[in-house]
């Protein structure tokens, strides 16, 4: 879901700017942007992971449990 924000707002904002520019058709658009929202996200889920993993260890967090069941002190 984290990885989802930026890699849209690149791709809709690419789609936009080059619809504006060039006015290729949709096939064309499409193309160009399906494999790159798919690259973009590769490329992305690594450092992203990595981040959501530090602020993890640097928090404490820990699992939880059943509802009530966590012990917070």
């Amino acid at each position: 879901m984290l990885i989802m924000f930026p890699v849209g707002t690149i791709v809709v904002v690419g789609w936009l700017i080059t619809d504006a520019l060039f006015g290729w058709p949709a096939v064309a658009q499409l193309a160009i942007w399906l494999p790159m929202t798919l690259v973009l996200s590769l490329l992305m889920l690594r450092p992203f992971k990595g981040a959501m993993i530090n602020l993890q260890y640097k928090t404490g967090a820990r699992p939880g449990g059943e509802l009530g069941e966590r012990d917070d002190t």
